[in-house]
């Protein structure tokens, strides 16, 4: 393990603690710029010497040797793979130097997401969707990643740590979806982040896509295909809800046809019987049967049927009883 102080390393090295002297330390130790922003970095010794500098692409400090402090400050910086190092010149004229670590990042110009169809024409159900995120002009690429979005959900994040540029570049990548109904009119986004770790700006420097909402096309289905009802009284109305879920919306017709109503998603009968509704759009089409049962027989239409068959049985044997009392007499004249 290794401690650093002003001008001193401290090595603890598991069973001696020893103290080596340091000719220079530079603080911070790394800094994290944004291309053409301004940064600066402090180089400090406790030495006596006979010159403290900096050397760097921008912004070198000629040595001095009445300093103990020397800072090194870009006011605009424009290289890309800079490593700016602070040198000390003992009083031996040996050198000693300290290099500042300086990770350059730029924030990508555009964020963009579309959609890569393998096929023309609308976007039906069952199809695979593929979402395209490109990213301009971002630098480093290693320390970037893509964020994807449904909705206000992350559902994936593409990295590239493996790509060691550190100039800018374009970068894209896909996400592979399956078109469901459940997915029409909602919206995606992509994001791309710049990690840049503890010495870098928090939160993550963030270039955010436009929004994609889905457009999927699906034909109309019914949760339930047969619906059974009971009439409570004869002729009375009974409302019929054959609404349901399309894109494009459907359009409905019944079979038998309803006069006045055939086109319409809800309509009322007022007779028993099957009813068959069916849904369409340019995608497809489903049906549903509605089956009326009559209305059961009412008490007073119970007791007007027994009156009427009684009446009806009565009559029944009075011609009867009359045929053979006829009969009879007929019989006895002819003896």
């Amino acid at each position: 393990m290794v401690l650093m102080d002003l001008g001193l390393r401290v090595l603890w090295t598991g069973a001696l603690l020893s103290v080596v002297s340091v000719a220079v330390v530079i603080t911070p130790p790394k800094v994290v710029v944004e291309y053409g922003g301004p940064t600066s970095a402090v180089c400090t010794t406790n030495l006596t010497h006979m010159g403290l500098g900096w050397e760097a692409p921008q912004g070198p400090v000629e040595a001095k040797a009445d300093v103990q402090s020397l800072t090194w400050t870009v006011d605009n910086l424009t290289e890309w793979d800079i490593s700016p190092y602070c040198y000390l010149t003992k009083t031996n004229h040996d050198q000693e130097i300290e290099k500042l670590q300086v990770l350059v990042y730029k924030v990508p110009d555009k964020v963009s997401l579309s959609l890569v169809q393998k096929s023309s024409g609308p976007l039906v159900e069952g199809n695979i969707i593929e979402l395209h995120c490109r990213v301009e002009n971002a630098a480093p690429v290693k320390d970037m990643v893509i964020d994807w979005f449904k909705g206000k959900d992350k559902v994936k994040t593409d990295q590239f740590f493996r790509d060691t540029t550190i100039t800018p570049k374009n970068e894209s990548r896909n996400m592979t979806i399956i078109a469901k109904r459940s997915l029409n009119g909602l919206e995606y986004r992509c994001e791309a982040l710049l990690h840049l770790g503890p010495e870098g700006p928090q939160p993550p420097p963030t270039k955010t896509s436009e929004t994609l909402r889905l457009n999927i096309y699906y034909v109309p289905k019914f949760l339930k295909e047969v619906e059974m009802f009971q009439q409570m009284k004869e002729e009375e109305g009974m409302v019929l809800n054959c609404t349901v879920e399309g894109n494009p919306p459907p359009s409905y017709s019944w079979t038998p046809p309803i006069e006045g109503q055939n086109t319409r998603s809800v309509v009322t009968v007022k007779t028993a019987g099957n009813y068959t509704c069916r849904a369409s759009n340019p995608h497809g089409s489903h049906q549903k049967l509605f089956i009326i049962s009559p209305a059961p027989i009412r008490l007073q239409d119970r007791t007007t049927f027994w009156a009427i068959l009684g009446v009806g049985l009565v009559l029944v044997v009075v011609l009867v009883a009359g045929y053979l009392v006829k009969k009879k007499m007929s019989s006895l004249s002819v003896v």
